[in-house]
């Protein structure tokens, strides 16, 4: 099975959900995208994750947090073709290595935030 991961132009869904055995789009970064994914989904079922820029690196892709939960929720609503299993980010380089030291991210902690704003 699949896992696609890096950025998914929108106007590469359709290649993207040809893809035989496909089975996770880690990068979900707009509704537009997750519409284009889900209407491309020829009755099959995805599962995928929501990117959020957790960082707010200018260089990083992912939806702001607010936005990420938004997009998330539209997924879960809208998008019957498509199975929201969570949220994923990527984390800025120096916060990880400051937490080897420190114990905690706050790029990820970040991330729990989001989560729970989206459960509730």
């Amino acid at each position: 099975q699949w896992h696609f991961i890096g950025n998914c132009q929108s106007n590469k869904a359709k290649e993207v959900m040809r893809v035989k055995n496909l089975s996770v789009i880690e990068t979900i970064t707009s509704e537009k995208l997750a519409n284009k994914l889900n209407n491309q989904a020829d009755g099959k079922k995805v599962s995928v994750m929501v990117q959020i820029n957790t960082s707010g690196e200018a260089n990083k892709n992912g939806l702001e947090p607010d936005e990420g939960v938004k997009v998330a929720k539209h997924i879960q609503d809208k998008c019957d073709n498509l199975n929201l299993i969570g949220l994923m980010t990527i984390g800025n380089l120096g916060n990880s290595l400051a937490a080897n030291d420190k114990g905690e991210n706050p790029d990820f902690l970040k991330l729990v935030e989001v989560r729970k704003n989206l459960a509730a």
